[in-house]
C-alpha cells in the first residue's frame, strides 16, 4: 500500500495555511498535511514526522529563511521544499537556489500553478515562479542595462542581517535570532552601510525598494 504524501506548510498566517492545506487536498490524491506557524516549530515537526514536502513562507517571525533552510536540510536531508513569498526577489532567489531549494513560487499565483508547481518539485524537478521567470529574461533582454545592484555583493550573513534591518528588527533580537553578538551586528551593519553605499538606515531603505529589495 502507497504511503501518503506528506507536506508541512509553514506559514505564520493561520488563515493562509489553512488555505494552503484545503487547495493541496482539493487538488492532490493522497496527502496528509502538518501545520506549523514558525520556524521552531517547524524543526520539531520534522524532528518528529518524515515529510515528502516543506512549504515554506520567507518571512518568519523567529526564524531568518536563510538560517532555517540548512536546519531543515540538516534533519531531513531528503525532503523537497518549495520557498513562497508575495514579493519575490531575484536576489533572495538567488541565495535560496545556492541552498539547493527546489523552487520558489509567488504566493499570488494562481492555484493552477501552485499545484503545477507542487507537483514538478515533489517529481524532482525544479520550478521558478513564472514571475521570477519573466524577471530573468527581462533582465537578459535588457543586456542588464540597469545600475548594477549593490545588494548582489553581500554575503548570505550580510543578507540576512539586512532583511532582519529592513523589517525594523532592533539589534539585540537579531543578535538572538542569528546566534551573533550583539557588537558583531553593528560591525555587519556598518559593511552593509559601505557595500550599498548608504550613510543612514533611511537611505538603506530607500535604495532597498530601488533595487526591488522590498
Amino acid at each position: 500500500m502507497t504511503e501518503n504524501t506528506r507536506v508541512l506548510i509553514v506559514d505564520d498566517h493561520p488563515m493562509i495555511g489553512m488555505a494552503m492545506e484545503m487547495l493541496l487536498k482539493d487538488n492532490l490524491r493522497k496527502i496528509d498535511v502538518d501545520l506549523a506557524e514558525g520556524g521552531k516549530e517547524a524543526l520539531v515537526k520534522l524532528n518528529e514526522n518524515r515529510y515528502d514536502l516543506v512549504l515554506q513562507d520567507v518571512n518568519l517571525p523567529d526564524y531568518n529563511i536563510l538560517s532555517l533552510i540548512p536546519n531543515i536540510q540538516r534533519i531531513q536531508p531528503n525532503v523537497k521544499i518549495l520557498v513562497f513569498t508575495m514579493a519575490p526577489e531575484k536576489i533572495l532567489a538567488k541565495k535560496l537556489f545556492s541552498l539547493e531549494v527546489d523552487g520558489f513560487l509567488n504566493k499570488s499565483a494562481p492555484k493552477e500553478e501552485t499545484i503545477l508547481a507542487i507537483k514538478k518539485v515533489l517529481a524532482g524537478e525544479r520550478y521558478v515562479s513564472r514571475d521570477f521567470s519573466d524577471q530573468i529574461l527581462s533582465d537578459f533582454l535588457q543586456g542588464k542595462s540597469k545600475d548594477p545592484n549593490p545588494f548582489e555583493a553581500l554575503s548570505d550573513r550580510e543578507y540576512q542581517i539586512l532583511m532582519e534591518l529592513l523589517k525594523g528588527t532592533p539589534q539585540k533580537e537579531i543578535a538572538n535570532k542569528l546566534h551573533l553578538h550583539h557588537s558583531s551586528i553593528a560591525t555587519y551593519r556598518v559593511r552593509i552601510y559601505k557595500k550599498t553605499n548608504v550613510n543612514n538606515q533611511i537611505e538603506l531603505y530607500e535604495k532597498a525598494r530601488l533595487f526591488e529589495i522590498i
